[in-house]
């Protein structure tokens, strides 16, 4: 029986190791992106933020203003009210394109 238990017990550990080698996505943002600088992943991992809102936002810089995403017909005012909080505006902004 004690010949049995060495290869359950190494067999145990090369699992738990292989388990720590099992690549998780990135986490979500912590705080509020700024929009002329993340990375489209870093977009679309927000809450509220739907891969297509992530690509206009990102394909639409720079910006000067969270407005913008508005007035340049990029995000409704609905979307915009509900991703406010997690955005905000640095980086580069020389206004439109």
């Amino acid at each position: 029986m004690t010949r049995f238990r060495l290869p359950a017990i190494l067999a145990a550990l090369l699992l738990v190791a292989a388990c720590g080698l099992v690549r998780r996505g990135p986490p979500p943002p912590t705080g509020p992106l700024d929009v002329n600088t993340a990375s489209l992943g870093s977009l679309e991992q927000l809450p509220g933020v739907t891969p297509s809102m992530a690509q206009r936002i990102y394909e639409g810089r720079p910006y000067g203003s969270l407005d913008e995403l508005v007035e340049r017909g990029l995000l409704s005012e609905r979307e915009l009210d509900r991703v406010r909080s997690k955005l905000r505006v640095g980086g580069p902004s020389k206004g439109h394109r």
